[in-house]
Formats: C-alpha cells, structure tokens, sequence
C-alpha cells in the first residue's frame, strides 16, 4: 500500500478521539491526508489532532444542530473536506433483553448511530457532491450483518449499511462514493474493558473467527483507507466486512470446524 495512498486528500474522522478512528487518523496521515478530527470528547479528539497535526472540533452527533455548526466551523477553518469516515457510535456492554430495552436506550442508539451517521453524511456528502468529487466510508458492524442478541446495537447497524447504499445511488452521478465497513471484534481499549469486566468472553471471541483472532484495529484502518482512496475509484454502495472471518465461521461448526493451519 503507498505511502501517498490519501495524499492531498482532506479527510474528517469522527469518533477518532480513541479506539478505531483515533487508529484511522494515524493511519491516514501516514498515507499523506490531511485529518480533521471531530468527537464528544474534545480533550481526546485534540490529544488525536495534536498527533497528527491536524484540526479537531467538539460534536455531539445526537444534536443535529451540532452537526450543522460543525460543518460550518470546518468550512471556515479548514475548507472543503474531501473524505469522511463516520467513526463514532455507542456500543453495548452487557447483553440487554428486548424486553429490558427502554425507549431511552434505544433512542439513545438511533440519535447517535444512525441519525448523526445520516445527517453528517448528508451535510458532508451533499457539499462534496457539490463539488463533483469525494468519498465517505461509515462504519457499520458484523453486528448489523447476523442474528445477534445486540437488540437495539444491531438494528442501528444495520440501518446505517442502508443508509450508505442509499447515498450511494443519490450522489453516484455528481462522483461521491459512499460505502459501509462492518468490523468484527476489533482489539480496541473498549473490547478490551470489557472482556475485563466479565462482559465480553476473549476466548469465545477468537474461537467464533476463523482465523481464530481478533481484527487489528490498523486492519480496519487500512480498509477504510482503501475505499476512501483513489484504488476504490469503482467502488459505491458496497458494505466491506473486516471480521477475520467470523461471518464465514458459523456453518463450519457443523463439519467439526475450520481446519487448523496445515502443517
């Protein structure tokens, strides 16, 4: 992969104040892109910015007038964004019934992963389309891809795979490319906290992928610097899992498994 793989691209990250986006926007100014970092976290989105030498701003994605002074504030500080990773989300930690799932729970999931992945998309997406060039990549999740106990989590999920194939079609004549990256279990501080805290089993994790690990968080960065590139120039509307593996695992349980590696 080339080092100048985004170079002189423009690229807003949300959600890069840690885990994921933060990987991403390191990633991304190693392969020559300008980063704009956007997050609730302004201590953290700086410290992030500060990394890479690049702008940050404070956005709550649930308020969408935020959303709108966040792309007028960027507008009149950095100028025209070429590329937008949608990053930030909220993610469970215990695993809630439906019948235990309050509205306020799950509005609170629709408010920040699907209306704040919407809407930034849409006022990013509309100006870029504007300009005839750009290209946004959401982050979705394998979540959103199976049958899981994620109620609420994985419905939001999947609709934001929707929305990015929606887009797509909307802007694919004014050349915007919109596609959607579902990661699997990715070996972020997050995951982590929660395998310490008896919320998640890391065993159970690596043992359901097929190549029997978690996902680098590097490895999701390298995907989304994929589709955000020029190498993904005829690539619109698609949802790219990065999962090692574990959408593909599930039937092989059947068979005995997935062979381990050959001698």
């Amino acid at each position: 992969m080339s080092r100048k793989q985004l170079g002189g691209e423009k690229i807003l990250i949300t959600g890069a104040a840690s885990g994921m986006g933060r990987a991403c926007a390191l990633f991304f100014r190693e392969r020559g892109a300008s980063i704009i970092v956007a997050d609730i976290d302004f201590d953290g989105a700086k410290s992030t910015a500060d990394e890479v030498e690049g702008e940050a701003f404070h956005v709550d994605l649930a308020d969408p007038a935020a959303i709108s002074e966040l792309a007028e504030s960027i507008a009149a500080t950095c100028g025209p964004v070429s590329g937008l990773l949608n990053c930030a989300g909220i993610m469970p930690n215990a695993i809630t019934p439906p019948e235990a799932i309050g509205s306020t729970e799950w509005d609170r999931f629709f408010a920040v992963n699907v209306r704040g992945t919407f809407f930034l998309s849409v006022v990013f997406g509309s100006q870029m389309a504007g300009r005839g060039s750009g290209s946004i990549v959401n982050i979705a999740s394998t979540t959103g891809l199976r049958s899981t106990p994620h109620h609420a989590y994985g419905v939001s999920k999947a609709s934001v795979v929707q929305i990015s194939r929606n887009l797509a079609a909307q802007w694919a004549r004014s050349n915007v490319r919109v596609n959607s990256l579902s990661p699997g279990y990715v070996r972020t501080d997050g995951l982590m906290k929660n395998i310490e805290g008896g919320f998640r089993d890391a065993d159970r994790i690596t043992s359901s992928a097929a190549m029997g690990r978690m996902v680098e968080p590097n490895e999701i960065a390298g995907a989304a610097a994929f589709l955000l590139s020029d190498d993904a120039s005829a690539i619109t509307g698609i949802d790219l899992p990065v999962d090692a593996g574990w959408l593909i695992n599930g039937s092989w349980v059947f068979y005995g498994g997935v062979p381990p590696a050959m001698p």
